[in-house]
């Protein structure tokens, strides 16, 4: 896990939609979030259900393929076919593939 993920738990919420906020609160706030640091969990912090790997569609071109994987942070993405009522998984394609693909 990140530390920007505890960071991003322990900061409220207004500093986190606007950080110029912090620089103009001072010091106090940084005292409450530093003791307000030490009371969370990491239960507060997993997801509920570790994300699946993403999917795309037979017809997806290598640069959505690799955009998907640099936005999902995963190496891999699932090939599914969804013409019939069940999904049909045709097949796997992970980032060493696709860097050979374009390199």
């Amino acid at each position: 896990m990140p530390p920007t993920t505890i960071l991003n738990a322990a900061l409220p919420r207004p500093v986190r939609d606007d950080p110029l906020l912090a620089a103009v609160v001072g010091e106090a706030l940084d005292e409450t979030v530093r003791a307000g640091a030490g009371e969370i969990l990491l239960a507060d912090i997993l997801p509920t259900r570790p994300p699946g790997p993403p999917v795309v569609s037979p017809d997806a071109s290598p640069l959505h393929m690799a955009a998907v994987m640099e936005r999902t942070g995963c190496p891999v993405v699932l090939v599914v076919d969804y013409t019939d009522e069940e999904p049909h998984l045709l097949g796997t394609v992970d980032a060493t593939t696709l860097l050979q693909h374009f390199f």
